[in-house]
């Protein structure tokens, strides 16, 4: 059976592909899934917001309950998820980034991460401190 790799996003249409390729270039036996988390209610268009407005919008897509309802999209389930944003999983800082992380484990009972946890543990792999 092929592990399966399942990303949480942000967008649609917002370069999944790129995702894809790199995972047909590592191996291309991974299955890789994506599940979309919901933007808040009276969220149009982020771009329009002003910067409070972007700031509250991206930390509420990243609660820790909007994660794990999205995870309902994945079919079936992974063997590894990640949070693949590259700004709301920074705007709860260390420990929140943990409580995503920590809420996905818990609910699919597989290791769970996001990009600002990836970026942490590759600057701990190449001996860098922040």
């Amino acid at each position: 059976m092929s592990p399966r790799i399942g990303l949480l996003y942000p967008t649609r249409d917002c370069g999944e592909d790129d995702f894809a390729a790199l995972c047909r270039r590592l191996d291309p036996a991974i299955d890789l899934g994506f599940a979309y988390v919901d933007w808040g209610p009276g969220i149009g268009r982020v771009d329009e917001l002003d910067a409070a407005g972007k700031t509250a919008a991206v930390r509420e897509l990243g609660a820790p309950s909007r994660l794990t309802a999205a995870t309902e999209d994945f079919a079936p389930a992974p063997d590894v998820v990640s949070w693949a944003c590259s700004s709301c999983s920074f705007t709860r800082g260390l420990d929140g980034a943990r409580e995503q992380a920590d809420a996905l484990s818990a609910l699919l009972g597989v290791p769970a991460s996001s990009t600002s946890l990836a970026y942490l543990t590759a600057l701990a792999r190449l001996d860098l401190d922040g």
